[in-house]
């Protein structure tokens, strides 16, 4: 089972306390436990924002806390019950398929959106330092399937070999941002060790670059 149905941002894990822990922690440990009855191995996706300022950053947002006391968990059931499981981390996933609009839109797709409407300024959280790691959707499949097949246990991390700063990213669309007001939880940088990955022969193909340069062509 590849258990990717938690809450899955940031921001909106203050304003929905309630829904981030109905979905992280209770949902998840119904999914943990049905794997265990009927002896499915796990895939689980974990989450960076774990991993930051030498894992100190999991005390930053209820959906960050919530994602490092379910891979607590996993240690103790792998430990008390032998439950078979891999995790990996990975996030700024963008291609095909992504969410342009809303409060659940990713970057690439709302920057995308905003240019091909004709605006000319996009906006930036402050203080547009914070440093992500952006991989394509292509890339990230390889990666599961590659884990899921020859993997075992956690540190499994699937992302593209370069991390760039929100206002790299704004200026890779060619248009002046508009900054916006820092929000809680934020993090500065985007720490994913791939390593674990490639030893089982996996490699990031896409680059973040020539994506948003065939984007702004077909525009």
């Amino acid at each position: 089972i590849f258990h990717f149905g938690e809450f899955s941002r940031i921001y909106q894990s203050f304003a929905k306390l309630d829904e981030c822990i109905d979905f992280n922690s209770i949902g998840s440990n119904a999914v943990f436990n049905f794997c265990m009855k009927n002896n499915i191995k796990l895939i689980y996706s974990a989450t960076s924002a774990t991993l930051g300022n030498y894992g100190l950053d999991k005390n930053l947002s209820p959906y960050a806390f919530t994602k490092a006391k379910n891979l607590e968990l996993l240690e103790n059931l792998k430990k008390w019950f032998n439950f078979k499981y891999e995790i990996i981390y990975f996030y700024n996933v963008y291609g095909k398929g992504e969410i342009s609009n809303g409060k659940y839109s990713t970057l690439i797709a709302k920057f995308t959106n905003l240019v091909m409407q004709g605006e000319e300024v996009l906006p930036v959280v402050s203080p547009g330092t914070q440093v992500r790691n952006f991989t394509h959707v292509d890339d990230i499949v390889d990666g599961l399937i590659l884990v899921a097949e020859s993997g075992q246990g956690d540190g499994y991390g699937i992302g593209a070999d370069e991390s760039f700063s929100i206002l790299e990213v704004a200026k890779m669309f060619g248009k002046p941002v508009q900054m916006l007001p820092e929000r809680p939880g934020n993090r500065l940088k985007a720490e994913l060790n791939t390593q674990q990955t490639k030893k089982l022969g996996w490699r990031p193909v896409h680059k973040l670059r020539d994506y948003i340069h065939a984007q702004l062509e077909a525009k």
